[in-house]
């Protein structure tokens, strides 16, 4: 629904700022359901301030299309790590995976127990917590982004009855029936990321949609050493509870998620600073730092195709 560029806001006295600006696709510009979609995902991600999530700094309108303003994260999100680690033949590396996505529940149990200005619940649900929305930079900064299918209380946007919201292959079993949700579909997404991290395979994509929905009812999941033998049992236990069909067997929240994955880290020993998970990242994308030295021209206000075309690679 949006196209993103790397920009940079210059002050006064030479004072400037990388951000991300993230613009509406200018044919959907004029639908109003999308507009809508748009604007919630603002109201809702700039009342969240937490480490692990990327902020909104502003919302505004330029020749009749919305815009963000948000954190710019100079890294890679998981599906094109975990795509390039494939590319390169290099083994998944559970302790990463794990130190990720701890940092990833606590961005999200920010989220679940995040209040209003008033101090009332905000009730929030992800609904879209995939690998493309968990970003990793190259310090070893972790950031959850895209709240555009979130669901929380005052939202204008409200997603029709019938209507399955976020991509199918990290749906939980109860999203895809229909079923009232809560933060739990967002436990069990995090549980699909973190297996096929620690596996370096696919948990329940298939070659069509309907194979791959026939998948998730299905639920069935292996223990992930049963593809990795170097993890250890009381990983298994923790990645199959955050996988259990049934929700309430599943892990009651984000929080509780975290405190057991946790516990795995320290007892297993693969505890891990943010400079290593940066020198990790950095290790498969050695071309990027080339892209994080982007000259701005401060001697024109506006850019021509070949130069947008330039600056759309780089971000």
């Amino acid at each position: 629904m949006a196209e993103v560029y790397k920009a940079r806001r210059a002050g006064e006295h030479g004072f400037e700022r990388v951000l991300a600006v993230k613009r509406i696709l200018p044919h959907l510009a004029a639908d109003e359901e999308f507009v809508s979609m748009f604007i919630d995902e603002a109201k809702i991600a700039v009342q969240l301030s937490h480490p692990n999530i990327a902020a909104v700094h502003d919302l505004g309108r330029i020749d009749g299309t919305c815009y963000l303003v948000l954190d710019y994260v100079h890294g890679r999100d998981l599906r094109i790590l975990w795509e390039r680690e494939r590319e390169w033949r290099a083994p998944p590396h559970a302790g990463i995976a794990c130190h990720v996505i701890a940092r990833a529940l606590e961005g999200l149990s920010h989220a679940h127990k995040a209040v209003d200005g008033m101090g009332r619940p905000l009730d929030l649900i992800h609904r879209d917590v995939t690998p493309q929305n968990i970003l990793v930079s190259f310090e070893g900064d972790v950031k959850i982004v895209d709240f555009g299918l979130a669901k929380a209380q005052g939202r204008a946007h409200a997603t029709q009855a019938g209507v399955v919201k976020g991509k199918l292959a990290y749906l939980a079993p109860e999203q895809m029936r229909g079923l009232p949700l809560d933060p739990r579909v967002d436990v069990y997404a995090a549980g699909i990321v973190l297996w096929e991290l620690l596996t370096g395979q696919r948990l329940f994509y298939a070659d069509t949609d309907l194979d791959t929905l026939r998948k998730v009812h299905e639920a069935h999941v292996e223990p992930p050493s049963s593809l990795n033998q170097v993890i250890p049992p009381q990983l298994d236990r923790v990645v199959l509870t955050a996988l259990a069909k049934d929700r309430d067997a599943r892990y009651q929240s984000a929080q509780d998620f975290l405190d057991a994955l946790e516990e795995v880290i320290w007892d297993w020993g693969v505890v891990y600073k943010a400079q290593q998970i940066g020198a990790y990242v950095s290790h498969f994308f050695p071309e990027a730092h080339e892209a994080s030295h982007v000259h701005f021209d401060d001697t024109t206000a506006s850019l021509d195709e070949e130069e947008l075309e330039e600056l759309e690679e780089i971000a």
